[in-house]
């Protein structure tokens, strides 16, 4: 299923869509300096940005950032972040990069992918089910917060290109599962404090 483009203006979410977490905004109003493309959340829909939008960032996590515009949240990649007027970010810092194929090395990959619309990455969110690593290759089982969403398919992009980038991996399987189905009890200690639930 491919994404199709669409303008902002002729797509609507529930009015409970725009979260704000304050502690992880860059800025508050702003404007793009240049067309981009960004991602509608919850639909997984490309959609095009242009110069002059106003948004508010409202998370400035992992390789990409989410913002609101018009009530919708969309998510923008790291790549994009100078048509933000922010830094741009690239998949894995360099640090990340110098890893060797090991769990606890795709466990570490797997704490920068960030929820677009939850301020905790994958793995604390404990939307991971599964993770097997061989001599060369990578399996992963994620699973989301709701079956339905539509950024399963970015989620699974963005987290096998991660995995791609540890030296020593040739092969990197993501899987999107539903069986058993995600709750809060599945919350890591840091999620649960981040989110304020403790």
């Amino acid at each position: 299923m491919s994404p199709s483009n669409s303008k902002i203006p002729t797509l609507n979410l529930d009015a409970g869509a725009e979260k704000v977490f304050p502690s992880k905004q860059a800025n508050s109003n702003a404007q793009l300096i240049r067309d981009c493309t960004g991602i509608l959340i919850p639909a997984g829909q490309l959609i095009d940005l242009s110069a002059g939008t106003a948004f508010k960032m409202t998370q400035d996590l992992g390789s990409a950032y989410t913002i609101a515009v018009g009530g919708q949240l969309v998510r923008v990649s790291g790549e994009d972040g100078d048509a933000l007027q922010q830094p741009k970010k690239g998949l894995l810092d360099a640090q990340l990069a110098e890893l060797t194929l090991s769990k606890a090395s795709v466990e570490k990959v797997l704490k920068t992918v960030f929820d677009p619309e939850i301020p905790v990455n994958i793995f604390d969110l404990g939307l991971v089910y599964r993770v097997e690593v061989t001599e060369s290759a990578v399996q992963v089982d994620l699973t989301l917060t709701a079956p339905g969403c539509g950024m399963g398919e970015v989620l699974v992009r963005e987290v096998e290109q991660k995995l791609d980038k540890i030296p020593g991996c040739h092969s990197v399987t993501v899987r999107l599962v539903f069986d058993p189905p995600w709750d809060r009890s599945r919350l890591s200690m840091a999620a649960q404090l981040e989110l304020g639930l403790l």
